[in-house]
């Protein structure tokens, strides 16, 4: 049946950036309070689980706070491979990614490329 989402802890993770109602716990998200009633008047819900990682309660804190996380380990793309990238959040509530930089790769003993445009020498 659909209603109020119920909150597991009345503890305040921070504050909304859309409604700027307190931002709480739920059993599958972290929502603000009006994207709780019963006819939600906010669209903030993060899911607790993004990517195949959970998202603890500290690092959600940290995006309320700061609008990014640590950098998070483990998340797995759609082709089921891991990356790490901290998750930012915009003031008009938008979830998105920050990758860190990628470590170039040494397999064939090539040397990194500089730069993505191509040179040909001939």
């Amino acid at each position: 049946t659909a209603g109020a989402i119920k909150f597991i802890s009345e503890k305040s993770l921070g504050i909304c950036p859309i409604c700027k109602t307190p931002v709480r716990e739920t059993d599958m998200a972290y929502c603000c309070e009006k994207r709780a009633l019963e006819k939600p008047e906010c669209e903030l819900r993060i899911s607790k689980k993004i990517k195949g990682r959970n998202i603890p309660v500290e690092q959600m804190e940290k995006l309320l706070r700061d609008g990014k996380t640590d950098l998070l380990e483990k998340f797995t793309s759609a082709k089921n491979r891991p990356f790490n990238a901290h998750l930012t959040l915009s003031k008009e509530g938008k979830l998105g990614w920050e990758f860190a930089a990628r470590k170039p790769k040494k397999a064939d003993g090539k040397a990194p490329a500089k730069s993505k445009e191509t040179t040909s020498t001939g």
